[in-house]
């Protein structure tokens, strides 16, 4: 038997700049990215159960923070741990952390010996001694 879904029917969705904002017949509203959105199959009229809600709004944070680590990389070359210390000083939680850097790392964003590389590389092309870059 399926559980009775309480009142949250999506009453408005309205398309920003930046994201989606969708508003429910109880006055509640959400703001998820459109990528968030277009992940569920949302329209006027649909009820959803706050474990629902909350799922969209979980998928939607990862996604957030997803996007702030490979703003980060897009800018400067991270390793591994620097990019965790990042996220671990805006304080996410250890397990949102691990699925980023899990995502960042099938993606090939972040690799530790590329990096290791590109740092021997620039030292070298500053003319630090060998100790220097040891």
């Amino acid at each position: 038997m399926q559980l009775e879904k309480n009142g949250n029917v999506i009453s408005k969705i309205t398309f920003l700049k930046k994201g989606v904002q969708i508003v429910f017949e109880n006055q509640r509203h959400i703001s998820i990215a459109e990528e968030s959105f277009s992940s569920f199959y949302l329209y006027v009229g649909k009820k959803l159960s706050d474990q629902e809600i909350e799922e969209i709004e979980n998928q939607d944070r990862l996604l957030k923070i997803k996007r702030y680590a490979v703003n980060l990389i897009s800018n400067k070359m991270y390793s591994k741990h620097e990019i965790e210390e990042k996220l671990i000083l805006k304080k996410y939680s250890k397990s949102t952390i691990d699925q980023v850097v899990e995502y960042l790392i099938e993606n090939h964003l972040v690799d530790d010996q590329k990096y290791i590389n590109y740092l021997i590389e620039e030292y070298d092309y500053k003319n630090y001694g060998f100790d220097k870059i040891k």
